[in-house]
């Protein structure tokens, strides 16, 4: 600092000599931003300034490191981090100055982009789940761009980390993410081909002939496209399959249509299906059905046509020579038996019959049997089997019983609950007819293990005892293990018999333990503590007091029996039933006379017991009484007087509002004045023995009415009602309603269901809380069904077809009003009707789903659906084609016609000639036709029309300009094609295609754009490329460097190179980069002064519109040495001198040599790497090392790192405090360390001088240490003088006028104590113990009192208040006097200084007799009732008094005891 210093001084010496005196420069700048992300653009402005000169040079500094010499450079800082900008200017006349901005700018490290995929290979369609793995060091990623390719291309901005795109095209797929942090920092990730879709096998069937009229019918199938590994397996419809590429030729021998179906397995496991509905066709399919299976009994069957052509000619054969030429027929058998319905139909010529079987059996004849095994359990979960045997069941129905069911023969269930589960099966045969049987019930139940209460015992010792055990089980107990032990778990007695006996001779109780295993392996035990008890006999004695008392009064019992006593048993008044069992119990009796009283005590079980005869008198009198109601007057109540030893009673009914609520009478009846709840209350006297009695009971009046009502009383089964309890003073509710639900007959308004039609009632019966009943019942409920049912008849047999509806259905109690029938699927109507008997026109062929939808005039509503309809048979004329086509494309159209002996007119609506042919191809023009197909069969005309579209389809898109040009870049397309409705995108970079027109692009180059638009018709397409639509920009370089030394600092030079020339910024990976600008080429050497523990990786970036980061493959390793060393102890006191230094040397290279400076020492050096020493003599000293290792060397110096010391010095001071003061201690010491003690009320027992309020006088010893040296000790004696101690009264109380003595005293008389009282107004003196005064108003005064001897002091304060009423409090009445003569306190008297005389002041006995009176304030009650004294006992005062101060009345109550 001198040397610095003195160069200053010379500096501006020189300038004064020079004559001139220079305005010294102000550096200073600003920047364009201060923070942002990796790579960072800042521009710096220089806002320097300097009077009459200019600034010459620039020198910027980023962290230290020089980074431009410019005026205003523009800096790229590639590494994340805080960044203290300096700048120094210089002027024209040298002079400089710096300033520096810390932490000025702030790079925010990039996010890492990847992602993750729950599947990245498979068939189409693939859906695939991705989700972001992406990290930040910024707070969070707040945004996710994905660019997915296929169907789902770029999701924007999205909020979501994860996503899901189904792709449904084969091909490879390069998923882009672009993360946004929540800094806005950005990152982008593409991972080439990660998602690969797999193509499904193309199958191509074809057979030659494909119908015939009868069997047997030889077909020849074609595999037109067998692809390489691919497996094929065919279902041929006629319950045969064939795995191979092609089946030999297939013989069908039955009529009908068969369904041709082709599995195709590529290698790579991706599988297609080619289904071919009713390929192959024998004959014309005939089917019906009936509208029940079967019956039982005698059936009305309909039957309904259900084949799909028309027909030249229909024969339905019933079976019992019955016959039938409709489609839709009716036929009634008469009782049970089996018949062959035949349906035969002629189409085409060709001839078919089909036959069902349809027997009508009665179900009683059905053979069923069912078995159950396992049926009993103990443990869950537990598994049964069930066998259901029968020959003629087609559908099985088991009930287990706890809720579940199965459908199978023989099932398999497993109980999850204990329970007790009927079974039951019921089996349906073919022909509907059902039968159930029951079985025995699955019962499960857990193993429960109790003792027989006859093993609970106790008793004296020795104690014989039998163990029996009382367990519940299902099955037989086949082992049990018995353990008596003590609360250790010791074992006192064990056995394995069922029932074992013993002898008990331990004292105490003991614990009952039983194991037990059934037949069933289940095993369960369980503890019953305290069973076995045994102890020796206890003495026994009791007291009770008083022994003679009035009914009302409670007798405490007391137990005087030995210390071993575990329990007891209290007999209080002799009816042999005990009344406590506390060990000191108190007890009310209930009745007069003298009782016995007994007293068992127990000692673990061993009894010994003790009465006391005629133990406790009771005086009479007991009060009882009992109330009798009549529900029919609920306001009369009659009250009988039950009594003990009453000579007169008082009664009082509780009446609030009422003066005649009471009476005298011995038994007595009153009339409540309204319903309520009343306290009635009975006082029974005694006189002769001075004793009452009260007892209290409730009566609750009430006006019981039983009512309810309903929101109606007709409605539709099933029937809840809406009950509004409209019951009066009811607390119970019983309801029945016969032939309903009632979910609980108690409730207040239950839920009432009548499931079934019919006419019921419901009845109530409300209870109040008297046990009055009322009842109301409401009948004339009426729950109606509607019936639905109708008939159909068809009316002619061409379309459009008429068919008569006719309303079948029947109402129990309502009318039927409203009819609304429903034709076609549900959900897919094709047409509806209203009315009871109609006739509907159906201008389509077919089973036709038909509902008939009833409502009456009640509202009730129901419905009959059937499901296979009306059957509108009638040749009709349907075929499909594409609706959409274009030039060039043949249609293909697909007769779909029904009917027998039919011919076709087609016309395709472009004026082109008309065909015959049963199914066409036609090609169409440009524009919009109307194709029609009419067929004409023998009686029927029939036409049908479908709209085709012929337009072009025209791929075309443009780019939209307005795209980041540099990677990752999302460019959007606008798709302008025609006639589209489907589009795949190309972009020309492999990362799939796409039918979303957007991408993101990750490199850059050149790209070309294809867009393929698919029509309506997916065989009309066009397609449109545009060659290298797409340019994406962006430099490219490489560069290298080779490394002179590894040594820091060493030297690294570093060649870079590009395509072009671009501005070059080296990023050197330790804080420092390096800037080039326009260069194609650059070569320089840089220094680096540290070694990194990774090395460091350099990077080059080649800034344009774009910029690209070159990374180098190799890092720059280099070596470093440091130095430190540590001594094992660096304070020495007690003698010890020695002291071992070990290096703490850190180097790359293998080795290294040490040399150690160590003044003072013994030895002084060393050129070990660790060295010992010894220290001879005190003081302070320093210690050195320095260290070589290849061509790098350093040294160490500390400066007094080790220290030598002799001894610890501690002198500490005696004090003396007043009580309440507070005190810092003294001591003289070199010590550094304290310990006070005892430390609790010191301030900081830890520090030399901690302070103190001491209570009482005390003795401190303190220790001193110096640092890890010898501790000194000594004592501090506290004695504390205590502050003074004086009586007085803290509140003093006066009349307007009246002087007050105002008495402070000492508690100890010897002591001499000053006075200073405060304020000194009015006071007689300020300086007394007892100044006089006679206030105006209300004062506080404080007085310090001060010790003359030892100078401590108090401060009391004294509350002068003025009285403006008279309390209470200021008169006074004794509780207690002995009126017995002899001269102390033998009259009851009030005192008081407030009031001067008295209204009354009366004396009563406990039962509200006036036992004296008087109205002079100044008279006392001398204890005597009509000249005798009165009765020792309690007694109640009643005073008013006027008050001196305001003429109010003052009243005060209180007790008094005479004491004898």
């Amino acid at each position: 600092m001198l040397h610095t210093l003195r160069i200053t001084i010379l500096a501006f010496t020189f300038l004064l000599f020079q004559g001139v005196l220079y305005a010294q420069p102000t550096a200073n700048f600003t920047v364009n931003r201060t923070a942002g992300c990796e790579p960072l653009t800042v521009v710096f402005t220089d806002q320097s300034t300097v009077p009459n000169s200019s600034i010459s040079s620039w020198r910027w500094e980023a962290n230290g490191n020089f980074f431009s010499s410019s005026e205003d450079p523009t800096y790229l800082i590639n590494d994340p981090g805080r960044y203290t900008i300096c700048l120094t200017v210089t002027d024209q006349n040298g002079a400089s100055n710096r300033t520096c901005k810390d932490d000025y700018i702030e790079v925010y490290r990039k996010p890492t982009a990847s992602y993750t995929a729950d599947r990245r290979e498979g068939c189409a369609p693939l859906e695939v789940n991705l989700r972001s793995t992406s990290s930040t060091n910024n707070g969070s990623i707040s945004s996710w761009v994905w660019d997915l390719g296929g169907p789902c291309g770029v999701i924007p901005g999205t909020a979501s980390d994860q996503v899901s795109c189904t792709y449904t095209l084969a091909g490879s797929y390069q998923p882009t993410l672009i993360v946004t942090d929540s800094r806005g920092c950005e990152n982008s990730v593409s991972v080439e081909d990660f998602i690969t879709v797999i193509p499904d096998p193309d199958i191509q069937i074809s057979a030659a002939t494909t119908f015939a009229c009868d069997p047997p019918f030889n077909v020849s199938f074609s595999n037109d496209n067998p692809e390489p590994g691919t497996t094929y397996r065919w279902d041929l419809g006629n319950a045969t399959t064939y795995a191979g590429t092609l089946p030999p030729t297939v013989t069908y021998t039955e009529p009908g249509r068969y369904t041709l179906s082709v599995e195709a397995t590529n290698a790579s496991g991706c599988t297609q299906t080619l289904v071919l509905d009713d390929y192959i066709q024998i004959g014309y399919e005939v089917d019906f059905s009936f509208n029940s299976d079967a019956g039982c009994g005698d059936l009305n069957v309909n039957f309904f046509d259900n084949s799909p052509d028309g027909a030249t000619s229909i024969l339905f054969d019933f079976g019992d020579g019955s016959t039938s030429t409709f489609g839709n027929a009716s036929h009634t058998y008469a009782g049970t038996g089996c018949y062959d319905v035949t349906l035969t139909r002629t189409v085409d010529g060709c001839t078919n019959s089909f036959t069902r079987l349809l027997c009508i059996t009665d179900p009683q004849d059905i053979n069923v049997t069912a078995d159950v095994q396992n049926r009993l359990g103990c443990e869950l979960p537990h598994t049964v089997n069930f066998t259901g045997v029968s020959p003629v069941a087609e559908s099985w129905l088991w009930d287990f019983g706890d809720g579940t069911t199965s459908t199978e023969p023989s099932p398999t269930h497993v109980y999850q609950n204990f329970g007790n589960y009927p079974i039951r099966l019921t089996v349906t045969d073919a022909f509907g007819c059902e039968k159930t049987v029951t079985t025995q019930n699955v019962l499960i139940r857990p193993l429960k293990v109790f003792v027989a209460q006859s093993s609970v015992n106790e008793g004296c010792l020795p104690l014989n005892f039998t163990l029996t055990d009382s367990v519940f089980t299902v099955s037989p107990i086949v082992a049990c293990n018995w353990r008596v032990v003590d609360d250790s778990d010791n074992v006192i007695f064990s056995s394995t018999d069922p029932q074992p006996s013993g002898i008990l001779d331990r004292e105490g109780c003991f614990h009952i333990e039983l194991e037990v295993e059934n037949s069933l392996g289940c095993r369960e035990t369980n503890l019953f503590p305290s069973a076995l008890c045994a102890g020796n006999q206890p003495s026994v004695d009791f007291s009770g007091a008083p022994q003679t008392v009035c009914a009302s009064d409670e007798v405490n019992f007391t137990d005087l029996s030995d210390d071993s006593v575990t329990s007891w048993a209290w007999d209080l008044d002799g009816d042999g039933a005990f009344d406590s069992s506390e060990s000191n119990p108190e007890y009310t009796y209930r009745d007069t006379g003298c009782f016995d009283v007994t007293l068992l005590v127990a000692s673990f079980g061993c009894t010994n017991q003790v009465t006391f005869d005629d133990y406790i008198c009771i005086s009479p009198p007991v009060a009882k009484f009992r109330t009798r109601l009549d529900c029919v007057t609920p306001f009369d109540r009659t009250f009988t007087n039950q009594s003990i030893g009453a000579d007169s009673v008082f009664w009082d009914f509780g009446v609030p509002t009422s003066l005649n609520d009471t009476s005298s009478a011995f038994n007595t009846s009153f009339t409540f004045p309204s319903k309520d709840t009343y306290e009635v209350t009975m006082i029974a006297y005694n006189f002769d023995q001075g004793c009452t009695d009260t007892i209290r009971g409730e009566v609750i009046v009430t006006e019981l009415e039983a009512n309810f009502t309903l929101a109606t009383d007709q409605g539709c089964a099933p029937m809840e009602l809406e009950i509004d309890n409209n019951s009066v003073d009811a607390s119970r509710y019983d309801w029945t309603a016969p032939g309903g639900d009632i979910s609980s007959r108690r409730a207040t308004r239950p839920t009432i269901i009548f499931e079934n039609p019919g006419e019921y009632e419901v009845e109530l019966i409300a209870r109040d809380v008297n046990n009055c009943r009322d009842t109301f019942v409401y009948q004339n409920i009426f729950a109606n069904e509607i019936e639905v049912n109708f008939t159909t008849q068809q009316l002619n047999d061409c379309l459009p077809v008429d068919v008569q509806l006719t309303d079948q259905s029947t109402n129990l109690y309502s009318t039927n009003v409203q009819w609304e029938w429903i034709f076609g699927e549900i959900g897919d109507t094709v047409g509806t009707a209203v009315g009871d008997d109609l006739i509907y026109t159906f201008d389509q062929a077919g089973f036709i789903p038909t509902q008939l939808v009833v409502t009456d005039a009640w509202g009730c509503v129901d419905s009959l659906r059937l499901y296979e309809g009306i059957n509108v048979n009638a040749p009709f004329a349907a075929f499909e084609v594409d609706s959409f086509s274009c030039p060039g494309l043949d249609l293909s159209f697909l007769n779909q016609s029904g009917g027998g002996n039919l011919t076709y007119e087609w016309d395709f609506g472009d004026g082109s000639m008309t065909t015959a042919d049963e199914n066409p191809t036609h090609e169409y023009p440009l524009g919009v036709y109307t194709a029609s197909l009419t067929i004409t069969s023998a009686s029927c005309v029939n036409t049908t029309t479908r709209e085709i579209t012929v337009e072009e389809v025209l791929s075309n898109f443009a780019i939209d300009p307005d795209f980041p040009p540099c990677p990752p870049s999302t460019v959007n397309f606008d798709n302008f094609s025609a006639n589209a409705r489907e589009f795949i995108w190309l972009f020309g970079d492999n990362t799939g295609s796409s039918d979303q027109p957007s991408h993101i692009y990750n490199e850059k180059g050149f790209f070309d754009v294809t867009l393929v638009a698919i029509g309506a018709n997916p065989g009309c397409r066009d397609t449109l490329a545009l060659d290298s639509l797409v340019v994406i920009q962006g430099p490219s370089g490489d560069f290298s460097f080779t490394v002179d030394n590894t040594c820091v600092p060493a030297e690294v030079t570093f060649i870079g190179q590009s395509d072009r020339p671009y501005t070059y910024t080296w990023f050197l990976d330790d804080g420092n980069t390096l800037l080039a600008a326009d260069a194609l080429r650059d070569t320089f050497t840089y220094v680096y002064n540290d070694v990194a523990p990774d090395g460091y990786l350099p990077k080059l970036m080649l800034a344009s519109t774009c910029d690209t980061v070159l990374v180098s493959p190799d890092t720059i390793f280099l070596t470093d040495l440091t130095i430190d060393f540590a001594a094992s102890d660096t304070f020495l006191c007690d003698g010890e001198r020695m002291v071992a230094f070990e290096s703490l040397v850190e180097t790359n290279a293998p080795d290294f040599q040490a040399t150690w400076q160590l003044p003072g020492a013994n030895p002084a050096t060393s050129t070990q790497a660790d060295v010992a020493t010894e220290y001879l003599d005190p003081g302070i000293y320093d210690v050195s090392l320095s260290v070589r290792s290849g061509d790098c060397e350093a040294e160490l110096s500390k400066s007094a790192l080790v220290e030598v010391v002799d001894f610890v010095s501690l002198v500490a001071q005696d004090e003396l405090v007043c009580q309440g003061d507070t005190v810092q201690f003294d001591i003289s010491t070199n010590a550094t360390e304290f310990s006070w003690t005892p430390d609790e009320l010191l301030s900081d027992p830890t520090v030399a001088d901690p302070t103190l309020v001491p209570t009482r006088s005390t003795d401190f010893v303190v220790a001193g240490t110096y640092r890890s040296c010898n501790t000194a000790f000594d004592t501090l004696r506290v004695d504390v003088l205590p502050s003074p101690r004086v009586i007085y009264a803290p509140v003093r109380r006066f009349f307007p006028g009246q002087t007050l003595l105002l008495e402070v005293r000492p508690e100890n008389e010897v002591e001499q104590y000053a006075y200073d009282w405060f304020p000194r107004t009015g006071l007689s003196c300020n300086d007394c113990p007892n100044p006089s005064v006679t206030p105006d108003s209300s004062i506080v005064y404080s007085i310090v009192v001060t010790n003359v001897e030892s100078g401590c002091v108090s401060e009391i304060t004294m509350q002068v208040r003025e009285l403006t009423s008279c309390p209470e409090d200021l008169i006074y009445a004794p509780n207690i006097f002995s009126p017995n003569g002899d001269g102390f306190n033998d009259d009851f008297r009030v005192l008081s200084t407030i009031i001067m005389e008295s209204d009354f002041l009366r004396v009563f006995d406990r039962w509200g007799a006036l036992v004296w009176e008087s109205s002079d304030i100044n008279e006392g009650w001398d204890g005597t009732y009509r000249g005798q004294p009165a009765g020792p006992g309690v007694y109640v005062y009643s005073l008013e008094a006027p008050c001196i101060l305001d003429d109010t009345t003052i009243r005060k109550m209180g007790d008094v005891t005479i004491v004898r």
